[in-house]
């Protein structure tokens, strides 16, 4: 059900680092990276053991914020705490939450909405940053795993709450979960009173660059719960009236929904946890975060709960990112899609893709050979290998694939950090190799993909787990025991570090190898 990945409309995973349960069966865990193997005795062997001394490696450079163009990450001005202004509660158990048991909640009452506290990480504090935009630093260093946030959604519209009608709205589609969210919106705003807290940051979030804002420093107050805030500074506008056009873009600028694929459809054959599959939300606290293509934290949904963890140990004083895009997407996608919020992400991904693509040297073999294996001759011989074609077809497109990635990687060279747009024909070649029934070498392409694209994101995270487990049931089709087990460990970490709970880790992993091996 997800053996390619190089065709629109052609499904595979959801976007790397989020995972989702909800309360409908559907999508939620990540496309994965894939591949990287070594020889032992003679044997090809994908093996983890690649991945020691590998270190965190993003969070450094600058990263963007919404509507704004960030010049970098220095803190101009920190506030006390952040968020403790709205709805702030004790922290459930110190920031300790049985997940597993709140899936299984989520399941039993077929209702999304948990009765939970909410936690902030006293280690993170919401700060003005140079470039006058609101971001969230750490205070203290914070490791990989660590949970950064648990919050609740200020209002959440779920399939079912909402009809089929769109909407346009300043000359853009506003669709009809967007259109239900703002309804919610504005109606627990207008029961909130408009000198409430939490409604007056609602009021404080970006909503696009038609739209006035109060100034950062009011917002930083604000959301601080600064008991000032509620006395605007002279030059500033002071909290603006939501009318509904104004919310409708606080949506579209702010709002998550769990099963965003970026551009993916999510595939109801894959074996994902279940999960809400068409709900959006609007989580304030979380919206502070901004974005970096290759961020260091990385989010989960459980219900109407959204959990922010670090994907990598962060040094104090650094800025917390997550993406707000599909990171294995190409950098005009990328750049597309951050330009919906009003910016152009300068994150040391885009930084390199741009300069690479610019002059880099060997860009234009690299550009030449991607575009064969996307809408090429390599693709379409590819497509049809996989979609049954006979033994000499697919040893053909397995010869030709093979030879793309070696050119590319030689390409590449040792000057590009991040190799992202080898994820996908590495994922293709490894499922070339088990139709084939090549299991070791199917192994070694899916530990490759795995490895290219986990060095820059610090090590295993949620985007790697699924990938991680497939390599796994490679290593074990291909007799190689101590491998399996180990890169079963690789994926025990992994989802530890994403979700912090290995029992519910056990379930997903059964229901992989359910799919894998039946």
């Amino acid at each position: 059900s997800a053996l390619l990945c190089i065709t629109e409309g052609m499904a595979f995973h959801l976007n790397p680092g989020l995972i989702s349960i909800g309360r409908i069966e559907g999508s939620g865990i990540t496309r994965q990276p894939s591949c990287g193997g070594v020889r032992v005795g003679g044997r090809l062997a994908a093996s983890p053991r690649l991945l020691t001394g590998i270190k965190a490696a993003a969070g450094g450079g600058t990263q963007v914020a919404k509507g704004k163009r960030k010049g970098g990450t220095k803190v101009k001005k920190a506030a006390g705490g952040f968020g403790g202004g709205f709805g702030s509660k004790a922290a459930a158990a110190a920031g300790v939450y049985d997940i597993c048991e709140l899936y299984k909640q989520v399941l039993a009452n077929n209702e999304a909405k948990l009765d939970e506290k909410e936690y902030r990480n006293e280690k993170a504090t919401l700060s003005l940053m140079e470039g006058t935009h609101v971001g969230l630093v750490t205070k203290e260093d914070i490791k990989a795993g660590e949970l950064i946030m648990a919050s609740k959604a200020f209002e959440i519209a779920f399939e079912g709450d909402y009809g089929s009608s769109l909407e346009t709205v300043n000359g853009e589609v506003v669709t009809p979960d967007e259109i239900e969210l703002a309804n919610k919106v504005i109606a627990k705003c207008k029961q909130l009173g408009p000198d409430s807290p939490e409604a007056r940051a609602v009021a404080c979030m970006f909503a696009g660059n038609d739209y006035t804002h109060p100034s950062d420093a009011y917002r930083l107050r604000t959301l601080s719960g600064d008991a000032a805030a509620a006395a605007p500074e002279e030059d500033d506008e002071g909290v603006p009236e939501l009318t509904r056009e104004h919310v409708i873009g606080i949506i579209k600028c702010n709002a998550f929904s769990p099963a965003a694929s970026f551009g993916f459809a999510a595939d109801a054959r894959s074996p994902m946890l279940p999960s809400q599959d068409r709900h959006l939300g609007l989580w304030v606290l979380p919206a502070m975060l901004n974005h970096a293509c290759v961020g260091n934290c990385q989010r989960f949904f459980v219900g109407d709960f959204m959990f922010i963890r670090a994907s990598q140990d962060i040094a104090s004083g650094e800025e917390l990112c997550h993406s707000y895009v599909d990171p294995f997407a190409s950098l005009s996608a990328r750049q597309a899609h951050t330009a919906s919020f009003g910016f152009a992400c300068r994150c040391p991904l885009c930084e390199q893709d741009q300069t690479f693509e610019q002059g880099g040297e060997g860009s234009e073999e690299v550009a030449a050979r991607m575009q064969d294996y996307s809408e090429g001759g390599l693709g379409e011989l590819v497509k049809r290998a996989a979609s049954g074609g006979d033994s000499g077809e697919r040893a053909e497109a397995i010869a030709s694939l093979t030879s793309c990635i070696e050119t590319i990687e030689e390409s590449l060279g040792d000057s590009v950090r991040w190799k992202r747009m080898l994820l996908r024909p590495y994922q293709s070649l490894g499922a070339l190799h088990e139709m084939a029934g090549d299991h070791a070498h199917a192994a070694d392409a899916r530990s490759k993909a795995y490895l290219s694209c986990s060095e820059p994101q610090g090590g295993v995270g949620a985007a790697n787990v699924q990938w991680a487990i497939e390599t796994m049931v490679s290593c074990s089709r291909a007799g190689m025991a101590k491998e399996a087990a180990e890169w079963r460990e690789v994926a025990r970490e992994g989802w530890r570090t994403s979700v912090g709970d290995t029992k519910l880790f056990n379930l997903f992993y059964r229901k992989v190898i359910a799919h894998y091996v039946p």
